[in-house]
């Protein structure tokens, strides 16, 4: 019996440090019916040759290279209208998956008559060109969950606002190809991955979540470069995110997606900080002209909640207290940086 086709689809910009390692491993994968699709979003660091040289030979793969770089989001997307296997997978171009990923994922989902799986993560980041450190694997005894309609919009959904644990993410997952036709791109810059799955969950009928971990992903967290336009989107899925609260007549949607956007704001005064993107009294200025915008309102509801928040830093922006924003962001800058230290210490010393 002819077994079905699997796309991998992996979009790539200026990716040359990590291409290769993703690549080969979708290329030696043991179940050997995929597709790979490349999307290479208008590189311009070498990602482009490489990824001709290394899949010069292969037969079943489709390689785009863009003229314009249109971002993740669109990347995905134009992935997804050019595939051709019953089920999809997504990569991204720095992380890669174990050999087996997708035979034992694919065996599970047919197995489960499932619309989705999904399998763990192990986190790891590079130091140097050879030094990985990954994070451990999880416990969990349970080898397979199987979630129904009523726990993933109950339990699962929650997870987009900011509430629970579940991988909202692209990657990691193996979904059934008809789930993804049709998705609308929400010109986001930044959280794509979240703003795709919000349509994608409320059409699957079940979820399987796996014990495996068959996804490796890499780690940049503070390290990454500062991005100017990071609270632009963040408020725009914000709003996104209100607009489905309010359909959910969800009060805790709304409650958790605050406290996000909470989250979101703290991280972008600390790589303000970390990267020295500007002067002490500017980036005060920043801070108490971002606070003007009416999406920041929404604290005085959140002020009023039963379950209200009284972090320091909640606190501070329903006060719109600049200073004591600056001083809370700068703390943890600050302990950030001497754990990096310890930690290059004690890889030196293993």
């Amino acid at each position: 019996m002819k077994r079905e086709l699997v796309s991998v689809i992996i979009p790539a910009y200026n990716a040359s440090r990590t291409i290769k390692r993703c690549l080969l491993s979708v290329l030696n994968q043991t179940y050997d019916r995929i597709e790979i699709i490349v999307i290479d979003d208008c590189s311009t660091d070498g990602t482009s040759s490489q990824i001709d040289s290394i899949l010069e030979n292969v037969g079943n793969k489709i390689v785009v290279h863009k003229k314009k770089n249109e971002m993740l989001e669109q990347a995905r997307l134009d992935g997804v209208n050019c595939s051709h296997g019953s089920f999809i997978t997504f990569i991204d171009a720095d992380d890669y998956i174990e050999l087996n990923a997708i035979e034992k994922m694919l065996n599970i989902l047919k197995q489960k008559d499932a619309d989705m799986v999904q399998c763990k993560c192990r986190t790891f980041i590079s130091i140097g060109k050879f030094l990985k450190i990954h994070y451990p694997r999880s416990n969990n005894r349970q080898s397979v969950v199987v979630l129904k309609k009523e726990d993933i919009m109950s339990k699962v959904y929650m997870s987009f606002f900011g509430y629970g644990s579940f991988n909202v993410s692209a990657w990691s997952k193996l979904y059934r190809r008809e789930h993804l036709i049709n998705l609308k791109a929400g010109g986001l810059q930044y959280a794509q991955d979240q703003y795709m799955n919000m349509q994608v969950f409320p059409k699957l009928n079940s979820i399987c979540v796996i014990n495996d971990a068959l996804y490796h992903y890499e780690l940049q967290g503070m390290t990454s470069k500062y991005k100017p336009n990071y609270m632009n989107s963040t408020k725009r899925l914000y709003q996104i995110k209100l607009n489905y609260a309010e359909e959910m007549h969800s009060n805790a949607a709304k409650f958790y997606s605050t406290i996000e956007l909470r989250n979101c704001f703290k991280a972008q005064v600390e790589s303000m900080i970390l990267h020295n993107v500007d002067t002490k009294e500017n980036i005060k200025k920043w801070i108490a002209e971002e606070l003007m915008d009416s999406t920041y309102d929404v604290f005085d509801w959140l002020k009023l909640q039963d379950k209200c928040d009284m972090s320091p830093m909640s606190v501070a922006i329903m006060d719109k207290d600049v200073e004591s924003i600056y001083d809370l962001a700068r703390k943890d800058v600050y302990e950030w940086k001497w754990k990096k230290i310890a930690r290059r210490i004690l890889v030196h010393f293993n």
